[in-house]
């Protein structure tokens, strides 16, 4: 249920930064400004396990709630079909336009609201809410 001492919730609720190089392999951070770092958030590792753990259970019930939209590379064939997909789309209209989400900015493009409102009807898995609550620090509208 989440209920848990305000001191610990905010303990649980940090990260670790770490910078990481995104310049290509062999470059060195002393290249000058056309090095990339990038801050990777890491968090406390009794969230992450718990937050694993929950997803593991509740894996089929997600699967089958985003299963016609979901392409990601945990979902089997789902590169495969969202390729056919796209090139079917584009065959049909030669002035469709794809565009790229890295999977840095992919986080940044999803809708967690309409994730969380969603979260409510699911069957079971509507009792993650206050664990999710908790650790995005969000109540879903």
């Amino acid at each position: 249920r989440a209920e848990i001492p305000g001191d610990v919730a905010q303990a649980l609720g940090m990260c670790h930064l770490v910078a990481l190089n995104k310049d290509a392999p062999g470059q060195s951070l002393a290249h000058g400004p056309s090095s990339r770092v990038r801050g990777l958030a890491v968090g406390d590792v009794v969230r992450r396990l718990v937050g694993r753990t929950l997803a593991q259970q509740f894996q089929p019930e997600f699967e089958a709630a985003t299963s016609p939209q979901q392409f990601g590379l945990a979902s089997h064939g789902g590169v495969e079909a969202a390729v056919h997909i796209l090139r079917t789309l584009t065959d049909a209209d030669p002035t469709a336009t794809i565009t790229q989400i890295d999977g840095v900015g992919a986080y940044d493009h999803i809708k967690r609201a309409a994730m969380l409102r969603a979260l409510v009807h699911t069957p079971t898995a509507h009792r993650l809410l206050a664990f999710v609550s908790l650790v995005f620090a969000v109540i879903p509208a």
